[in-house]
C-alpha cells in the first residue's frame, strides 16, 4: 500500500494526472486503507491517510488531524513530521511548520527537513535588514548541510541556488554569490528527477542567465520550463520579452539608429572631443578595442543615441563611439531618467559582453556588440560623475521556494 501511495504522489508531482484522475485515485486508495485498517499499524494508517489527503487542492482539513495523530502514535516517523510541517506551511503557519521540521531533525538529521528550514528561514518576518541578512545566510548554511547528506540531490542544489540568488539581490551584489547560485542551479539540472519535474528550476536558472546576459542559455532554460509546465505564464512572458528585446536591439544597431551620415559624423566629433578632455593617463578606447569580458584600466566614451528600454534591470541604450561603431549599452541598477538620449557617457572599466546567438529556433543567427555597466556610478554623464543617489535596487522574481 505504501508503494502505491508513493506512486500516486510521484504522478501528482510530475503533472501526469488531471485533477479528476488524481481525486479518483485518492478516493480509491482511501477506501482500500479503510478496508485494511486492521492489518496496518495505527500510526502508519494515519500517515498514509494524511499523505493522500495532502494531495488535494485546496488542502483537505482532515489532513492535519491525520498527521498529528500519526506523530503522536509514532514520534520517530520523520516523514510524518516533515509532511505535517509542509501542511502547516501551506496554511501559512510558519511557527508550527518550523517546529515540525525541527522535531524531525531532533530524531534524525535528514535533507528534507534541512531544505524546508532553509526555505522557511528566508521567509521569516523580521524587523531589521540585519536580521533579514542573517536569515538568508543561515538559509544558505542549512541548504549546504542538506547537500552534505546527499550530494546528488537536485532539490537541495535548487534550494541553495535560490538562497544565494536572494542574498545577491537583497544585499551583496557580489559576483561570487551570483556565480555560486548559477553553479548550484547547474548542479541541480544533473539530477534527472529534479530536471525532469521542476519547471521552477529552469525558470529561475533562465532568469539568472538573462541577468548575466547569457541569452541563448536563458531562452533554452525558459523553453524547458514551459515544456514541463505549459501553463507557466511567467516563463512564457519572460521568454517572449527576451526574444523581443534581442530583435529590437539588433534591428536598431543594423539601422544605425536611423540617423543620417552627417549627424553620425557630428556625434563622432562630440565623442572625440569628450575623449580628449579625459584626465592625463586615461586610456581611452573605442568599442572595437575592448576585449570580451572585463576591461580594467580602460575608459570608453560614447554618445547615447536612443533609449531602447527603461526597464530597471537593465536600461538599454543605443550608443555610438568616435569611430562610428554602434552598440547596445546595458545599465543596471539605475534610477529612471538618470541617463538620456543625447548624453555623452564616459564609462570606466567597461565590460564587453556581446550577444552572439546561433541557430536559435526563433531568432536564427543574431550577433551585436554589447557593453554592460553594473552600476551607474561607473559612468560620467556630460562631464559629471554619477553618484550613489542614482542607484536603485534590482529585484528578481523567484518561483517555488
Amino acid at each position: 500500500m505504501e508503494a502505491r501511495v508513493e506512486e500516486l504522489v510521484q504522478a501528482k508531482n510530475s503533472g501526469s494526472l488531471t485533477a479528476d484522475e488524481r481525486e479518483t485515485r485518492i478516493q480509491t486508495l482511501l477506501a482500500e486503507l479503510d478496508n485494511t485498517k486492521d492489518d496496518i499499524h495505527p500510526a502508519t494508517l494515519e500517515y498514509l491517510q494524511g499523505r493522500l489527503l495532502s494531495l488535494r487542492e485546496p488542502l483537505d482539513p482532515q489532513c492535519e488531524a491525520a498527521l498529528t495523530k500519526s506523530v503522536k502514535l509514532n514520534p520517530k516517523n520523520i516523514d510524518a513530521w516533515n509532511l505535517l510541517g509542509e501542511v502547516f506551511w501551506r496554511k501559512g503557519d510558519l511557527f508550527e511548520s518550523t517546529r515540525c521540521f525541527e522535531m524531525a531533525l531532533h530524531r534524525e538529521e535528514n535533507a528534507e527537513s534541512l531544505r524546508n528550514l532553509s526555505m522557511i528561514t528566508r521567509k521569516k518576518r523580521v524587523s531589521t535588514r540585519a536580521e533579514e541578512k542573517r536569515n538568508i545566510e543561515e538559509s544558505i548554511e542549512l541548504a549546504k548541510k542538506a547537500i552534505a547528506l546527499d550530494f546528488s540531490s537536485g532539490r537541495s542544489w535548487f534550494v541553495l541556488g535560490n538562497a544565494y540568488l536572494t542574498l545577491f539581490f537583497s544585499f551583496s551584489k557580489q559576483d561570487d554569490h551570483l556565480q555560486q547560485s548559477l553553479k548550484a542551479f547547474n548542479r541541480a539540472t544533473l539530477d534527472k528527477r529534479e530536471a525532469d519535474h521542476n519547471p521552477d528550476l529552469h525558470h529561475n536558472r533562465g532568469t539568472l542567465l538573462k541577468y548575466i546576459e547569457d541569452f541563448a542559455g536563458a531562452l533554452a532554460a525558459l523553453r524547458q520550463a514551459v515544456r514541463l509546465d505549459p501553463d507557466l505564464a511567467f516563463s512564457r512572458s519572460l521568454h517572449a520579452a527576451i526574444v523581443a528585446q534581442i530583435q529590437s536591439v539588433a534591428a536598431a544597431i543594423a539601422r544605425k539608429g536611423s540617423i543620417k551620415t552627417k549627424r553620425v559624423q557630428q556625434y563622432q566629433s562630440q565623442v572625440e572631443a569628450a575623449a580628449t578632455k579625459q584626465p592625463e593617463g586615461t586610456t581611452c578606447c573605442c568599442i572595437d578595442d575592448l576585449q570580451q569580458g572585463d576591461n580594467s584600466g580602460k575608459t570608453l566614451v560614447v554618445k547615447s543615441i536612443t533609449i531602447l528600454t527603461r526597464e530597471p534591470m537593465p536600461q538599454l541604450f543605443l550608443v555610438l563611439d568616435q569611430r562610428g561603431q554602434f552598440a547596445c549599452l546595458s545599465v543596471y541598477n539605475a534610477r529612471d531618467n538618470v541617463l538620456l538620449a543625447g548624453d555623452v557617457l564616459t564609462i570606466k572599466d567597461p565590460v564587453r559582453r556581446d550577444v552572439d546567438i546561433r541557430g536559435d529556433e526563433e531568432l536564427g543567427d543574431v550577433a551585436y556588440p554589447s557593453i554592460r555597466v553594473e552600476l551607474p556610478t561607473a559612468i560620467t554623464r556630460n562631464g559629471r560623475k554619477l553618484g550613489r543617489d542614482t542607484l536603485v535596487a534590482a529585484h528578481l522574481s523567484l518561483h517555488n521556494k
